[in-house]
């Protein structure tokens, strides 16, 4: 992959050239300049331009007609994730990014809920957590819940998003002993809300999530295999 540096960093060419047609504000169907104008605007050579914008179209940012050039496709949500899930980024680096967002909203989610906690919601959620299966399918079910009973849908959304980036991070699933600690963690916190206690209800829910970027790194340690 074509690096450029960026400080003392090494940067994709790919990230960079992304966050060229971000910051020009490009709308779909706008064309891109050509791979020569590239080359000479970013000074890298025109193979390193070929590499990012073959990238870009794979992840369906752009599209290429032939004998006319490079244009943008439509840019929304979606393709904005399409650089981090296609590890145009860090990936040591996007786990901390996710669970810095993941800990802002599900914190927010947790003070709502305290908040809004009805007696049906509260008995909704304790039945789940004495049913439920200890599996990874069902770890993000219990938060879930907890943004149902906090009411607000733009959040709901942003959590399923950020979930979503979180099952692709941590692919690999989780261990038994993972499953159980993070379901011991979910009672914890729940008693905290039904007994509406926000301090601890905030403090055992970020310990909670934070305890993931120590589970990525063991993951993803060769000697835990």
């Amino acid at each position: 992959m074509a690096e450029h540096f960026s400080g003392s960093e090494k940067v994709p060419f790919s990230k960079i050239l992304y966050n060229f047609i971000l910051q020009k504000d490009y709308k779909s169907g706008d064309k891109l300049p050509t791979e020569r104008e590239l080359s000479e605007h970013f000074g890298v050579g025109r193979s390193s331009v070929r590499e990012a914008l073959s990238g870009l179209k794979a992840l369906g940012i752009i599209e290429v007609r032939q004998g006319s050039g490079c244009y943008v496709k439509e840019i929304n949500l979606a393709s904005l994730l399409l650089p981090i899930q296609g590890q145009l980024y860090n990936k040591r680096i996007l786990v901390e990014e996710i669970m810095e967002t993941r800990v802002a909203i599900e914190l927010e989610i947790i003070r709502l809920a305290v908040k809004r906690a009805t007696p049906i919601m509260l008995d909704k959620i304790e039945s789940y957590l004495t049913s439920v299966e200890q599996d990874s399918a069902q770890h993000f079910a219990f938060e879930q819940l907890l943004a149902e009973m906090a009411g607000n849908r733009i959040l709901i959304m942003m959590q399923s998003l950020v979930h979503e980036l979180w099952r692709d991070i941590t692919s690999k699933g989780w261990r038994r002993r993972s499953m159980e600690i993070s379901h011991q963690e979910h009672l914890d916190i729940f008693r905290s809300i039904k007994n509406r206690d926000l301090p601890s209800a905030l403090t055992k829910m970020e310990n909670h999530l934070l305890w993931g970027v120590k589970y990525f790194d063991e993951m993803n340690d060769p000697t835990q295999s």
